[in-house]
């Protein structure tokens, strides 16, 4: 038999890792979108962990809130109105009563309280806008042109969420829990040593651009704001309740607040 003139096929293991070199177009790409993935998740957890350490003070308050017991749920509000009125005139009000409602009638001068928060806090009073972050070190802030207690119109206080815990000021994350506050719940003011009372009618969120939470309202009313979520600047938080107490007479408010291009951001 004729003998092949050609060589015998062999395949030498360069040849055999160069074919196999490259694995299917279809494993590659999920082996490339494994990659990608994973990248982007270790750069998540990487930017919580340091957004948690940033605003640390105000998560732990929110965590201590969450694991706390709560006080029993306040009066109907027949009673309620009874029991105000009968703190407020020094009568004697039931022990039961007392427990579950009391209006802090020792509440200081240019102070702030809301009960269910257990938040106490100074008042600072027409407040320009340029000067807000300053003063919020101090406690919450009146927006300068809003109403006061006594007139007809909206009461607008501001208060830290959340601020960088480098910051020295007790009053960092004063309004870290208002998102707490559902309808009928408490807010007192002592203005010019006259509390002032107050029960929440709504929450909700705002772009920073909604200005019209400045605006004058035709009753009595209290506006609180802060930024959220928590330790950013990209929505605001409103509580927005009414005046109950006292009833008296009341100026209607005079002029407007000057609008700014944005609600301010204060984290």
């Amino acid at each position: 038999m004729k003998e092949s003139s050609h060589p015998p096929f062999e395949l030498s293991e360069k040849d055999i890792r160069r074919i196999f070199r490259h694995p299917p177009s279809w494993l590659e790409a999920l082996r490339k979108s494994w990659l990608v993935s994973k990248f982007l998740l270790n750069f998540l957890l990487v930017f919580a962990g340091f957004f948690v350490v940033l605003n640390f003070p105000a998560y732990y308050d929110r965590l201590v809130y969450l694991v706390t017991p709560k006080p029993a749920p306040k009066l109907s509000l027949p009673d309620h109105d009874k029991v105000v009125k009968q703190l407020e005139s020094n009568q004697p009000v039931a022990a039961k009563a007392k427990t579950q409602f009391v209006i802090p009638l020792d509440l200081e001068p240019n102070r702030i309280a809301i009960p269910k928060l257990e938040l106490n806090a100074p008042i600072g009073w027409d407040t320009p806008l340029e000067q807000m972050l300053e003063r919020l070190s101090d406690g919450v802030t009146h927006y300068q042109g809003t109403a006061k207690p006594g007139e007809i119109g909206n009461i607008f206080i501001t208060g830290h969420s959340s601020n960088f815990w480098w910051n020295k000021g007790r009053f960092n994350q004063v309004f870290v829990l208002l998102d707490k506050l559902a309808p009928n719940d408490d807010i007192f003011i002592n203005y010019e040593n006259k509390i002032y009372h107050f029960v929440v009618e709504k929450s909700f969120v705002v772009k920073p651009s909604n200005i019209e939470v400045l605006n004058p309202t035709d009753r009595p009313v209290i506006t609180l704001m802060t930024c959220t979520p928590v330790g950013t600047t990209i929505n605001r938080l409103i509580v927005q309740a009414r005046q109950v107490t006292p009833i008296d007479s009341q100026v209607v408010q005079t002029g407007k607040p000057s609008l700014p291009q944005t609600l301010p951001a204060i984290r």
